[in-house]
This record gives C-alpha cells, structure tokens and sequence, in this order.
C-alpha cells in the first residue's frame, strides 16, 4: 500500500474536505464564545470574535464593555468603514484615512489632522470613478487591479486568493463560525492528504488548540511555496519553514515538524523491525527521546558489513540503557570506514597488522588530538566477528582506563587477548604494578 492509500485509509470522513469547517465550541479548533450577545463565534481577542475585535478597532476602540452591550451580533452585511475625507468611498489604510489620503496626509505640513480632512487640501475623488467592491453588501471602491475593496482584498490574500466568485459567495452564506474554517484545495493532493491527517492527529490528542485562521495562514505559505509533500524536505528544513517572502508565525516549525513524523511514523511504522535498516535511525520511534540527540546517522559508513557492525553495536548499547548522545558518539567508524581499502570486504581480513596501520594513520591525521583518542577507543573499532574462534577480538587498541575492564558484546567471550596492545605501545601499569591483563 502507498503513501496515498495509507493517508487515505487513516483519515476520517470529516477530516477528507477540502475546506474543514470547525464548530465554534469544538474543544481544539474553536474556543469560548464571542461576549458578544447572539454572536456564535468563538473569542480570539479581548473577548471578542475576530469580526468584533475589527469593528470596535475600526470604532476608534471605544469602552470595550459599552461596545460589546451595544454593537449588534450579526456580523454579515456590516459595511466596512470609508475613509473620513468626504467624498471618498476608500476603505481604511492608517488613522481613519485611505491609503491615498494617508500618505498624502504624512507629506503635508499639517498637525491637525481633523481639520485638514475638512478642508480643501486633501485630494478629490479620481475620476472616473472606482468600481464599487464585488461583495454584494460593501459599497466601498475597488483597491487597485483588485475587483474586492481594501478591507476585502486583505482578505482575499490570507485566504491565498481563491477564486473570485466562490469567495463573494462565501460572504452570502458563511454558515456558523464564520471564517472557522481552513480551506486546502490550494495544496497539492499529498500534501493535503498530509495536513489532513495531521490536523487529525492534533484533534485526537486534545493536547493544543489550533486557530484555524493561524493553519490557514500556515497552509498559504506551503502552497506559496510549491510544496508537495511534507517528505521532500529533512526535519532541519521544518523546524524554521517560512513562506517565499519570509512571513511565519510562532509554532509553525513545531507543527510541520509534528506532521512530518506522523506522516513518516504512518508509511515506515516505528520499532525496531522499521528502524534498523534505515542508515538514520530516529531515536523517538524506539521510545528514546534525548533532548539534544534525536536521529543516529550510519550514512558515512560505506562498508555494509561495517556499518550492519555499527548498528548491532549502537543497539546492543541502546538496549543496555546507555545514554543516546553517548551512543551516538559512540558510532565513529567514519574515519576507519574512509581507511580501509577497497580489497577488505569482511571482519576476517581485518588483522592486527591492519589495525596497526589505521591507528599510525589516525595518528599522523589527527596528530596527537583529543579527537585522535576518540576514534582509537575500543569500542569504536568493529566488534567480535560471530563467525571467528571464541575469545577473538579485532579491537587493537587498549581500555579506556587501566583500571577498568572493557565492555564486551554479548557474542565476544573470553578474557580481554594480551595481543590487544600494539607492538610499539607498552600497556600501562596498576598501581599494584600489574597490568589489566595480569591475572
């Protein structure tokens, strides 16, 4: 089964519309309601719906408390606000004037705003004159090339410019909740399948409520940026997504970022049986989560056999309940894997005098380092070999401390081979002045 038919299979009817409608009580999408008497959407500001928020700023943002008694609920066939100059049939730009008068307003010489709108400086209406909005109840002049007015252009962007009719349409019959809806047919197929289903996950979990006008937002940025699917890009790539022109919200990174590893949870599975053959295993999907260390990368090792090693290694000490971060570290046969040649293609053609080249190599690269001693510690080189006699070990280089005993995988039996230690090294003494190999 592909992708398509998976996203298909787990979403649920109500989340397969193009445009999701949300109730305005809904406990993730909506919220309390409009103090506003008879109003049935939800408060997204000083207790009020987006719709009243916007009249009573439009009002100068009078006493909120008086505004909210008086104003009417209804909120379609409300005209928005002109410009103050008389005459002029602009929609609001800045302080109660069109953008025209507004700018002309800044060049002037003039303190006094009211009473440079009543007299004769302010420019007169263009003639001929604008067309009037497309919504059918707003009498204000058309913006510009647009056929909507200021008010309803801006709209019309956010929405990431549907089609004109279906749009004029939308302010006829805008059904309850008004503008509580997030509407993704301008997405590519998958990548709507994708919001969907995560819009979904975000609902089953309850956990954070989701303004539909923010994923709104979120979803025109994606097709602004000719997005196809969530998968095309790393998770490095979501955490800070913006639009092409630069415009993000805050949480947009941590939602993307969710929706990306459900999607990739969905198609792959979790567990050990779909993690282990990928060359980056993402540590969450084995129940890890580590603040700093989310994925173990073994890309860099070009040697199947050496990096199937490198995996059986990193699991075994996952399992034992070692650190990830350490783990992860703990993974450096990049520089041994860079080494080899090509003529060795298994454990068994690796032998001390092999080992003895990589570490005078190492040596001569890193020239002494603390990275040097990183890459020549036991555990980073290829563990025991199934197939080779009990009690033989490719490790060639000495413990961590000589006080201690190495950890040895579980298929390396036998005590730690005196033939360990490289011919020109001379193992370090206990303070008993015995060495970690004496009995």
């Amino acid at each position: 089964m592909g992708l398509l038919e998976k996203l298909m299979a787990a979403t649920r009817p109500e989340f397969r519309q193009e445009d999701l409608a949300f109730d305005p009580c809904h406990p993730v999408f909506g919220g309390p309601a409009c103090a506003v008497e008879g109003c049935d959407r939800p408060a997204r500001s000083n207790r009020m719906c987006w719709g009243h928020f916007v009249r009573w700023a439009h009002a100068g943002r009078p006493d909120l408390d008086t505004f909210i008694a008086t104003t009417p609920p209804g909120w379609v066939d409300q005209p928005l606000s002109a410009c103050a100059v008389g005459g002029c049939r602009y929609g609001l730009d800045s302080h109660g004037l069109c953008q025209r008068h507004w700018r002309q307003w800044r060049r002037s010489a003039s303190t006094e705003m009211e009473a440079w709108q009543t007299s004769t400086a302010p420019l007169p209406p263009p003639s001929p004159l604008p067309d009037v909005c497309r919504i059918s109840y707003c009498d204000l002049w058309v913006r510009g090339a647009s056929v909507f007015c200021t008010g309803h252009d801006g709209r019309w962007a956010a929405r990431g410019h549907p089609d004109v009719e279906e749009f004029a349409a939308s302010y006829e019959e805008i059904g309850p909740g008004g503008s509580e809806h997030i509407d993704l047919r301008q997405l590519s197929v998958q990548l709507r399948l994708e919001v969907r289903y995560a819009l979904q996950c975000r609902h089953d979990e309850a956990a954070k409520k989701i303004r539909p006008a923010w994923a709104q937002r979120l979803v025109n940025a994606l097709a602004d940026a000719q997005v196809r699917s969530l998968l095309d890009e790393p998770e490095e790539f979501w955490k800070t997504f913006h639009g092409p022109t630069g415009n993000s919200a805050t949480g947009w990174g941590t939602f993307l970022l969710g929706a990306r590893r459900r999607v990739e949870e969905l198609v792959h599975g979790r567990g050990w049986e779909a993690e282990y053959p990928r060359t980056v295993w993402r540590l969450r999907n084995f129940g890890i989560v580590h603040l700093h260390t989310s994925t173990i990368t073994f890309e860099k090792i070009t040697q199947p056999w050496l990096r199937d090693l490198a995996k059986r290694w990193a699991r075994w000490r996952l399992s034992g309940g070692i650190n990830a971060h350490t783990v992860r570290a703990g993974v450096r046969m990049v520089a041994f894997s860079a080494f080899l040649p090509a003529e060795v293609t298994g454990l068994a053609q690796v032998d001390r005098a092999l080992l003895e080249r990589y570490l005078a190599d190492l040596h001569a690269a890193m020239g002494g380092r603390s990275t040097q001693r990183a890459h020549q510690q036991p555990e980073h080189l290829p563990a025991h070999d199934p197939g080779a006699p009990p009690g033989r070990d490719c490790r060639a280089t000495r413990p961590s401390s000589p006080r201690t005993t190495p950890r040895r995988h579980p298929c390396c039996p036998g005590p730690w081979p005196s033939t360990s230690w490289p011919s020109w090294k001379t193992p370090p003494t206990s303070p008993a002045g015995r060495t970690p190999h004496d009995g």
